[in-house]
């Protein structure tokens, strides 16, 4: 996958912010979650607005499909917040199973393996 420079600079951003322990994700159930209730959101929710969560939250959130269901019920760009649009959804959709991947990260961010699946998935050497 080719990526715009947009897309790796919110992929750049996005690798700096998480690590093993503050994902929006759900372990025990398998499934992201925009918002948890610590306030960590996953991948695509970190970029959304407050109002744009409000409304994925109306969708079904399945794991690994979230942002195909969100993008078939509204444009996946108006939920995000300004500086986050413009971005393919297929981009969105790796970022977002980057995320999800809890191979990818240790307590210190993204380690080795999860470099490797960037660099393999998205294309970017980190």
């Amino acid at each position: 996958m080719t990526i715009t420079q947009k897309e790796k600079e919110i992929l750049l951003e996005t690798v700096s912010f998480y690590n093993s322990k503050n994902r929006g994700y759900d372990e025990d159930s398998g499934n992201c979650v925009y918002e948890g209730p610590d306030g960590n959101r996953c991948a695509v929710g970190r970029c959304m607005t407050d109002e744009g969560i409000k409304i994925a939250n109306t969708f079904p959130n399945d794991a690994g499909s979230n942002v195909n269901v969100i993008n078939d019920n509204v444009n996946l760009d108006s939920l995000l917040q300004e500086k986050y649009q413009g971005a393919s959804l297929s981009f969105w959709k790796g970022l977002q199973l980057l995320h999800d991947t809890s191979l990818c990260w240790d307590e210190s961010g993204i380690n080795d393996w999860g470099k490797e699946w960037v660099k393999y998935y998205l294309g970017v050497t980190l």
